[in-house]
């Protein structure tokens, strides 16, 4: 794809399948210097970009780059000291705000939130909630990474490459 000439949604096989899943607090993504290595290995393959059509031109997918955006905020809230807020965070600041629109979840939070010991009740309110299978798009992204090794290591004559 050149200019403008891209597809405006990633080139997936079809419709990311809807699921249930019940959503819980989570002591892994806690916001400390401890836990911070847990929000980078939740980042996707190559931090989620694909790269698509015969120059492999370089895209990043929503959903990855909105998940950019929360780790640069755990890293942000443990600095000790307090950081400018310059134009990325700003940038992401925005992005979640346009991503939260977008989704429009419906489901309703149970009005005793504000009650709970979030430390040993982790249940996220026992209800589930209907998600789009993000398993399958964390899956194209490592396909399509691997494809683009490849097509790289064959264009610069490296031959034949294992990928690990």
């Amino acid at each position: 794809w050149v200019g403008d000439d891209f597809p405006q949604r990633a080139p997936l096989s079809g419709p990311l399948p809807i699921i249930d899943a019940m959503i819980e607090e989570s002591a892994r993504f806690a916001i400390s210097e401890d836990t911070l290595s847990t929000w980078w290995d939740n980042l996707a393959t190559d931090l989620g970009y694909v790269r698509l059509g015969p120059e492999f031109r370089i895209f990043a997918i929503s959903t990855h780059h909105a998940q950019h955006c929360l780790y640069t905020f755990a890293h942000l809230l443990v600095q000790p000291k307090p950081r400018k807020i310059d134009g990325h965070i700003q940038h992401c600041m925005n992005y979640m705000r346009q991503n939260i629109l977008c989704t429009a979840d419906t489901t309703l939070e149970p009005p005793d939130w504000q009650s709970r010991n979030f430390k040993l009740d982790r249940s996220g309110g026992g209800w589930t909630r209907k998600c789009r299978d993000w398993r399958f798009l964390r899956a194209f992204v490592t396909e399509n990474f691997d494809e683009w090794r490849v097509a790289k290591a064959a264009r610069s004559g490296i031959g034949n490459i294992t990928i690990a």
